[in-house]
């Protein structure tokens, strides 16, 4: 286990399997919201402090989780924000959300993930909400419908509320598309809209 103070505000810690054995806890149980993830998730942070140094007590906290199968690893950034943090980050979501069609943040692909289209922007917030498993993501907005990158092991679920894109029209999607979340759409969207 590898802990990092990236900024003063911002640690990045590094999991392996083993270091999740440790807790008693697996990759995919550490990213479902409960009540044992959170209890991992405190004594991860109470380890940072003495580490590194960051506090995060009585801070709002931003946390971007990436699990990297093939190396057999999971990332934790954690990120303390403020309440004038949060509003900006608000408000350049807001800014953003009625234009359609202007490309200004090409993100690198994430690989081996999939794409699914929903009709409106609802449908996004309900579904982010309904997989409270999924944290990553991006979220675009293309020809006034919205578009999410998630992993094929979530597309089951992610049916009932729009459907899966073609590899093609995905390209199209992201490259003319609006990019309006560009990491943790799903984390991202809960925290803004619940």
């Amino acid at each position: 286990m590898k802990f990092e103070l990236v900024k003063s505000n911002k640690i990045k810690v590094t999991m392996d399997k083993n270091d999740l054995a440790e807790f008693g806890i697996s990759f995919e149980a550490m990213a479902k919201n409960s009540p044992e993830s959170r209890e991992v998730f405190f004594k991860l942070l109470r380890r940072a402090e003495k580490e590194t140094g960051f506090d995060c007590n009585n801070s709002r906290l931003v946390v971007e989780a990436a699990i990297q199968a093939e190396k057999g690893e999971m990332t934790l950034f954690v990120t303390k924000v403020d309440n004038k943090e949060e509003q900006r980050l608000f408000e350049k979501l807001s800014e953003v959300l009625p234009e359609k069609e202007k490309t200004e943040v090409k993100p690198v692909k994430e690989e081996k993930s999939t794409m699914i289209e929903l009709s409106d922007f609802e449908d996004v917030v309900t579904m982010c909400s309904a997989m409270r498993e999924c944290f990553w993501g991006t979220l675009y907005s293309y020809n006034d419908k919205y578009y999410m990158t998630m992993l094929p092991i979530y597309i089951p679920k992610a049916s009932e509320f729009g459907t899966v894109c073609p590899e093609k029209y995905r390209a199209i999607v992201e490259e003319h598309g609006k990019v309006i979340v560009k990491s943790s759409a799903f984390l991202f969207i809960r925290n803004k809209f619940e």
